[in-house]
């Protein structure tokens, strides 16, 4: 039985050990099973408009800021060619050293193309330290993509283009793809998989000279480029198992009816638990709606702190 929980009083279960996140536990919380250490995450459950100084919101911008920020629509992170802002958000027990003591940094989102880039297209993801060193970079492009596709590539630093570790596959606008990228700042080499199931899948490691250096955030990066892409579901982790998730992850708002729970639509069966005190769990006695590709439930209110689970039977 596979199971997500979120907290309602705002704390969070990250692997067995909880963490008091204040208000961005509603975007962050989710129990991961396993020993792996989770340095950030964000399921981007902010309101629909700018993602910096949003409630809760880590994210903070390291270039252009305030010019054509990157925006929340109904769920999603939104990177545009329209766009100038680029943000980073600090991963937790950064710096990341260059010595081999921190091993690979692994970071995974869910990614869904909706306006084609350019030809040569831009990176629009990167490791990043606390100044300019851009590490790890993500590259869109059409550049040997059919008509109307698109492809990735994976580049070490700033010598990186679209050819530089490209991802030998077209995809299509309109679809998602599970993207994992892989930085080793021992070795400065970055390494790139679409829809993985295992680290042990085929990825392509980029060839352009490496850049060794310390990491401290994860970034986002708009570039007139890119076309229109939007992300869901981004955790960075030292455990590649901990950042390949299956996007079933229950978020929660508060309207000023009531929470509001949701989760991406599946072909799967799923249902959600809830229980005041984490021992005896009931399903939840309501009826979800669809809403464009989200399930949405709203939940009576309990009169007291509650906690949810989505649960798949």
């Amino acid at each position: 039985m596979q199971t997500h929980n979120i907290k309602e009083d705002m704390k969070c279960i990250n692997g067995s050990t909880w963490k008091h996140l204040g208000p961005a536990c509603a975007l962050l919380a989710a129990w991961t099973p396993g020993g792996g250490a989770v340095l950030f995450e964000d399921t981007f459950t902010y309101p629909d408009g700018d993602v910096v100084g949003a409630v809760g919101s880590p994210w903070a911008p390291h270039s252009a800021a305030g010019s054509g920020p990157v925006s929340i629509q109904q769920g999603w992170l939104v990177l545009s060619a329209d766009g100038a802002e680029d943000i980073s958000a600090l991963l937790e027990g950064a710096p990341y050293a260059t010595d081999g003591s921190a091993g690979p940094l692994y970071a995974g989102f869910t990614l869904e193309v909706t306006a084609l880039p350019s030809t040569g297209g831009a990176y629009f993801a990167h490791f990043r330290n606390t100044a300019s060193s851009h590490r790890g970079r993500l590259w869109i492009s059409q550049s040997g993509a059919a008509e109307g596709s698109y492809r990735l590539g994976v580049g070490n630093s700033s010598g990186a283009d679209a050819t530089t570790g490209p991802w030998d596959a077209d995809l299509q606008p309109g679809t998602p793809h599970r993207v994992v990228l892989r930085y080793v700042p021992e070795t400065g080499l970055s390494t790139l998989w679409v829809d993985p199931g295992s680290e042990s899948d085929p990825g392509v490691t980029a060839t352009d000279a490496p850049g060794i250096t310390a990491i401290s955030n994860f970034s986002l990066r708009q570039s007139g480029d890119i076309g229109q892409l939007r992300i869901d579901d981004l955790a960075v982790s030292d455990r590649f198992d901990e950042v390949l998730r299956n996007g079933m992850r229950l978020a929660v708002r508060h309207e000023s009816q009531g929470l509001v729970l949701s989760w991406p639509v599946s072909p799967e069966a799923w249902r959600v638990e809830w229980t005041t005190n984490l021992e005896a769990w009931s399903v939840l006695d309501a009826e979800p709606t669809q809403v464009g590709q989200v399930m949405e439930l709203r939940p009576e209110a309990t009169g007291s702190r509650a906690f949810y689970r989505l649960v798949q039977p």
